[in-house]
């Protein structure tokens, strides 16, 4: 999914939410609908102004729903090419002004070019630092599949869910391949230390722990090691997405 995302908004009472929306809810994806629920009413919550509740909507919670502006295209913030390895990989990033949404990850895999290749995405709040040896305090938020193009070139990898970033906070990803000879390659050795640190104006990502094998929280974690190659996003911008109006959903 590279594309821009279909917003549902669920909630006992919203209107033109402002950007923090992320930060005092829940989340998550069914199909291609991105669902946004408060569960708490309207005294309990900081969004600018509330609604009756919509004619023909009995009892809460109700929704309502709408499109992202056309145009407003998903962002991609690539690191340098991978150089050794084959195992998982730890990202720490961070939502920089506006929510995001992470929505696919393009990395090279150890391996013949044409092979599938099974991912595991963890996820945890804050960073992984200290949280490497075990799935304590770790969600296993899904495992994607992609083709291998080879050591160098990267393979995509579409999330199935995409992964919630309120504005401002921070979200580890560990990504661990499970398919044995095919294990996710990455930059930096121990003589050569590799940039940890990679930005843009809207997200934040650090990288310095991989884990050899194919089995997660299983194998060495090896530092200093950083992910090699894009990570996809779309910025939830909900004053803009607002704006442009909305009609309550079916």
């Amino acid at each position: 999914m590279r594309s821009s995302l279909f917003v549902v908004i669920v909630a006992a009472c919203l209107v033109y939410a402002p950007v923090s929306v992320l930060a005092a809810t829940t989340a998550h994806v069914s199909a291609d609908q991105l669902v946004v629920s408060n569960g708490n009413d309207c005294q309990d919550i900081t969004w600018s102004r509330c609604a009756p509740t919509p004619e023909g909507h009995a009892s809460s919670p109700w929704h309502w729903s709408l499109q992202v502006p056309a145009g407003v295209d998903p962002g991609t913030l690539t690191t340098a090419p991978a150089n050794n390895g084959a195992g998982g990989i730890f990202l720490r990033l961070q939502a920089v002004a506006e929510p995001l949404a992470l929505l696919a990850i393009d990395t090279p895999v150890h391996g013949n070019s044409g092979i599938p290749v099974q991912v595991e995405v963890w996820t945890r709040p804050g960073s992984y630092l200290g949280h490497v040896n075990s799935a304590d305090g770790w969600t296993l938020s899904q495992t994607v599949t992609g083709t291998s193009q080879g050591a160098s070139d990267p393979a995509a990898f579409d999330l199935t869910t995409p992964v919630l970033i309120a504005a401002g906070d921070t979200v580890s990803v560990y990504l661990q391949s499970v398919t044995d000879g095919a294990g996710i390659r990455f930059t930096g050795t121990s003589q050569t230390a590799p940039q940890t640190t990679w930005n843009n104006a809207d997200i934040v990502l650090f990288s310095n722990t991989a884990m050899d094998g194919h089995v997660a929280f299983a194998g060495n974690h090896v530092t200093p090691r950083t992910f090699s190659g894009s990570v996809h996003y779309q910025v939830l911008d909900l004053e803009t997405i607002f704006a442009n109006g909305f009609e309550p959903a079916d």
